[in-house]
């Protein structure tokens, strides 16, 4: 196989490893929700997801660079 090859796999893994587990988490947030709260619930959770992938980097650099 191709070195090509192999990094385009490895590519695809990438970016669809956090894909796939916000979809699985997204679906047992909605399940726990009652009917009524569920769409501020799913809001809510995306929302935690985006700024933890946004900003989980920057805090983790500060805490090993202090």
């Amino acid at each position: 196989m191709s070195p090509r090859k192999i990094s385009r796999r490895r590519s695809f893994r990438a970016r669809s490893s956090p894909t796939g587990s916000n979809a699985v988490l997204s679906v047992h947030a909605g399940r726990q929700a009652p009917a009524a709260q569920r769409p501020a619930a799913l809001g809510l959770f995306v929302l935690c997801y985006q700024l933890g992938g946004a900003l989980g980097p920057a805090l983790a650099t500060l805490l090993i660079l202090t």
